[in-house]
């Protein structure tokens, strides 16, 4: 525990913070410092081309993946009974090797039209219901709880028929990833443009609601609805993805969700926000 009174000064904090990451690096180093060694030793400045790169490194790191995942794979069709099938093999083996890569495509798509909260939980939910598809062979549904990480907008077949078609976007087939995105966006769209609509008529019917107009706030256009109530003054922010912002200022002096929670805001605010769509 840091002594009371103790001067602590920005630069010390700075060395500090730096001998920190230094040690980890230097933990990474010495985990894979002999496998680095023994590449350098044995290819030298050949490792300097990139093509070579993934030739004699990369695509040896892959091998050992692969080699890794079946053994993995194997273990579980054991001690399950389950016998999967060579397309079943090649689409868990993908699941596994470039999980990040297909956790990308959908976390942006979530992120996008849902909002950042809980984006990564909505893609864990479909990648699992990704792997129970190919295990099962079954069609898979979203449950009807409206637990946070359940996509709000979207089918599951469109989400699963979208998540089918990334590996072969990643070997260069764009066809399907191209048709099921598209089918996807469409029902994207249409829900957050029907949640907008709606936000709208309830936003405008308030008798407390002076105006409502478009801005560019960094790289995106948001509608902002103005309310005011002597001299409470309110204006919610509704960005393109359909996230509502709102900041309160109440006789000049601007709240925060502190005074929201202790329940010092005012009436009609408190209504508007807790029945906003």
């Amino acid at each position: 525990m840091m002594e009371k009174g103790l001067n602590v000064t920005p630069e010390t904090m700075e060395e500090v913070i730096e001998a920190i990451g230094q040690a980890f690096r230097r933990e990474a180093e010495e985990e894979h410092a002999e496998s680095c060694a023994k590449y350098i030793e044995k290819y030298g400045k050949q490792l300097l081309d990139p093509e070579a790169f993934h030739a004699l490194v990369s695509f040896d790191s892959e091998e050992m993946q692969e080699l890794l995942i079946l053994n993995l794979l194997n273990g579980e069709q054991i001690v399950k009974g389950l016998q999967y099938t060579d397309e079943q093999l090649y689409q868990l083996e993908f699941l596994y090797k470039y999980y990040h890569y297909m956790e990308n495509h959908l976390d942006k798509l979530f992120e996008r039209y849902e909002g950042v909260p809980f984006s990564t939980d909505k893609t864990r939910y479909v990648l699992r219901l990704y792997k129970n598809e190919i295990i099962t062979g079954e069609q898979q549904l979203f449950s009807e709880e409206k637990e946070f990480w359940v996509p709000k907008a979207g089918s599951a077949e469109a989400w699963l028929s979208f998540t089918k078609s990334l590996p072969g976007l990643y070997v260069g087939d764009a066809d399907d990833y191209l048709k099921s995105r598209e089918v996807l966006i469409k029902e994207l769209e249409e829900t957050l443009q029907e949640k907008k609509e709606t936000q709208h008529r309830f936003l405008t019917s308030s008798p407390y609601c002076q105006k409502q107009d478009e801005q560019k706030k960094k790289r995106e256009v948001v509608t902002v609805y103005s309310f005011k109530h002597g001299e409470e003054i309110l204006d919610i922010i509704q960005k393109e993805n359909g996230e509502v912002r709102y900041t309160l200022t109440v006789d000049g002096k601007r709240y925060s969700r502190k005074e929201q929670k202790e329940g010092l805001f005012p009436d009609w605010v408190t209504t508007i926000l807790n029945e906003l769509p």
